[in-house]
């Protein structure tokens, strides 16, 4: 700890311009064994997406923690499940490959079972935060030309009167949509080349194409 504190103030005095964020607190030794580990990663992950990497995990360690939210928690084997079902549900809505789905929902595990379904189905995610002002989440609605809402009850009251698409209710909707009978392997196809769009002062910016995103997104 002592030596990561006079290296953050040997990073303050040779250039007092640097932002904070910026200083360095690991010397050059330890900063290539950081980076080190991230490039194993990288290569262990290769070219898969999130969407296959875990589907591997859920058929080598089904049992195994993926996900913790509050009190509650999924498996591998759970999380796959549930996202599964929810691509399929998605494709019976109509959602096709690269379709912008928004997701309005708060932190839990609907969330990111929600990201991983439109990934399934071969969409792509729209991130609305709840918290926006109603006329700033009408706004990405609009301009995204999402036909889907991935929503829960908690946050359904927040979207738009107007809106004319179909909202998913994760929490309350779930046993419509576990027991919807889609069954088999949607591809994998989700996150493809784009797997997130943001709508960014009036402009779509699409988070296309690289390894780095489809594997990490």
């Amino acid at each position: 700890m002592g030596d990561h504190y006079m290296e953050l103030l040997r990073s303050v005095v040779r250039d007092i311009t640097v932002p904070v964020d910026r200083l360095q607190m690991l010397n050059g030794e330890e900063e290539q064994e950081v980076l080190g580990w991230s490039a194993g990663a990288a290569a262990a992950a290769g070219s898969r997406t999130v969407v296959e990497l875990i589907g591997e995990q859920a058929l080598r360690c089904p049992s195994a923690l993926a996900l913790v939210y509050g009190a509650g928690s999924l498996s591998y084997g759970e999380l796959e499940e549930r996202s599964e079902q929810l691509g399929h549900y998605l494709r019976g809505l109509g959602v096709a490959a690269e379709e912008l789905v928004a997701v309005c929902v708060e932190p839990g595990w609907e969330l990111v079972v929600g990201i991983l379904g439109i990934w399934k189905a071969g969409g792509a995610y729209v991130p609305v935060d709840p918290d926006y002002p109603a006329d700033r989440i009408g706004y990405l609605l609009s301009d995204s030309g999402a036909k889907v809402v991935v929503s829960s009850v908690g946050v359904r009251g927040r979207l738009p009167e107007g809106y004319g698409g179909a909202v998913v209710l994760l929490d309350e909707e779930w046993a419509a949509i576990a027991g919807s009978g889609g069954k088999g392997d949607l591809g994998g196809r989700g996150c493809m080349s784009w797997p997130m769009c943001c709508i960014r002062r009036g402009r779509r910016v699409a988070r296309r194409g690289c390894r780095w995103s489809r594997g990490a997104c």
